[in-house]
């Protein structure tokens, strides 16, 4: 590789989806280049010319045909970028799709293959532009739920609404409750079906542009939630920012998904999508935010014995008359209740640079970048993403062996620690140059006995 190639970021070259089975069986080259033509569905850059795709997609059914008789296929990929986290983003991408569209298999049954390319040509040509390849870490590789840190009794006072929530509108039965990005409450069967919504609503992206769900009623360029971190690289604003919000008067309250006006007299447009790990289920979807605090997130399944009422604007203001009288409390619960659990783990935030992940529960915890002292340079970035992608590796090749990683870097000769434990993993930077790998060893058995000693020992 050239040293211009080595000096440039990584960047998306091509993607194709394409699906063999749509294959004919054709002997002359032009017949052979409108065959693999038929099999791509989606093909980016979209200006690529005929023969282009067909190489690619060739090549890529290749590699698969090789791969299906035991074969191994060793990839070399530049420090720049890790296999395992380029492919979460791939997962990422295809499980927003079917959130909104459930599948191709789907559109084409329900109406065209040639269908199923235009809405696959319209999303990605949304999607795509949004990832920066060449900044992706750990955020990326987990894209995990951020779980709201509150005590018990916040918690009694958040399930008792749900409670009085659901036994006032029977319809509502599977709700999800965000404070900020956080989650509070989760009404769905599991948090694999929960993961694509959260990630949407919490997507600082989303609310930006039209996207055929969400209600242009916020300030013109407004996400949805803007405090979700997107970078490791980067420092989010101190979390009493949220405390400080939560006083003011004058924020956002409505639907984001629902009527703009709850009093409309007539039928309400539903937006839907699709939930669910194996078979995806249509869901109609409202979204209610209480001064851009709390999000009330409601999926009903279209096949709901009391969806009649959603259709109703009267159902909307009733609702909203509910909400904003109850959530008006349950704000200051939340603020106060968040602060209270956040103190306890002030200091570890602002002492410790760490990263955990359990992918049982799809939760993860960072200190990384919560204050300007934890923000991490790309060097240890890119560390920690090499770390991860070992764990990955080891892991589908079958071996365990690997537990405990410690790295020193040369750059900046901080030391960086990755433990796993079987659904979870930890990884910890130290900024000191002159400890020992004894030293190192002390730390880290310090901060796990004293913040996850249920859980990582």
């Amino acid at each position: 590789m050239s040293n211009t190639w080595k000096h440039r970021p990584p960047c998306l070259v091509y993607l194709a989806i394409f699906n063999p089975s749509l294959a004919t069986t054709s002997r002359d080259r032009e017949s052979a280049l409108a065959a693999e033509d038929q099999i791509c569905l989606f093909y980016s850059p979209t200006t690529a010319s005929l023969d282009e795709k067909a190489r690619q997609v060739g090549l890529a059914t290749a590699l698969i045909n090789f791969t299906r008789g035991g074969h191994k296929v060793i990839e070399y990929l530049e420090d720049g970028l890790q296999n395992s986290i380029l492919r979460n983003v791939l997962i990422r991408s295809w499980e927003a799709f079917k959130l909104f569209h459930k599948g191709i298999e789907h559109i084409r049954k329900t109406q065209s293959i040639e269908a199923a390319r235009r809405v696959l040509e319209e999303f990605y040509a949304g999607f795509l532009p949004r990832i920066d390849f060449g900044t992706l870490d750990l955020l990326d590789a987990f894209d995990g739920i951020q779980f709201a840190s509150l005590p018990k009794t916040s918690y009694l006072q958040v399930s008792s609404l749900i409670q009085l929530l659901k036994s006032t509108f029977p319809v509502l039965q599977h709700p999800i409750l965000l404070w900020h990005d956080h989650l509070v409450w989760n009404g769905l069967a599991d948090f694999e079906t929960l993961k694509p919504l959260y990630t949407y609503m919490t997507d600082p992206e989303t609310g930006r542009v039209y996207d055929g769900i969400v209600n242009q009623v916020k300030h013109k360029g407004e996400p949805v939630i803007a405090t979700r971190r997107v970078s490791l690289k980067t420092a989010r604003s101190s979390g009493r920012t949220l405390l400080k919000s939560a006083r003011r008067g004058g924020k956002f309250s409505g639907y984001l998904v629902g009527p703009t006006n709850p009093g409309t007299v007539g039928a309400i447009e539903l937006k839907n999508v699709f939930l669910g790990t194996t078979d995806k289920v249509e869901h109609h979807l409202i979204v209610y935010q209480y001064e851009e605090e709390c999000t009330l997130v409601v999926p009903v399944p279209v096949s709901s014995p009391n969806k009649a009422d959603i259709t109703k604007g009267e159902f909307y203001a009733r609702l909203a008359t509910f909400l904003d009288n109850h959530l008006k409390t349950l704000v200051n619960v939340l603020a106060d209740g968040w602060a209270s659990a956040r103190n306890l783990g002030e200091f570890a935030d602002q002492h410790f640079r760490y990263f955990y992940y359990n992918s049982m529960n799809l939760a993860f915890k960072t200190s990384i970048g919560s204050y300007k002292s934890t923000v991490l340079t790309a060097d240890l970035v890119q560390c920690l993403n090499s770390m991860h992608d070992t764990f990955v590796g080891e892991t589908e090749r079958g071996h365990n062996a690997v537990n405990e990683m410690c790295v020193k870097s040369a750059v900046t000769d901080s030391w960086v620690v990755g433990r796993r434990s079987g659904s979870r993993e930890l990884y910890l930077v130290f900024p000191k140059s002159d400890m020992g790998l004894v030293d190192v060893d002390d730390e880290v058995k310090k901060f796990t006995m004293a913040y996850f000693s249920d859980i990582l020992q």
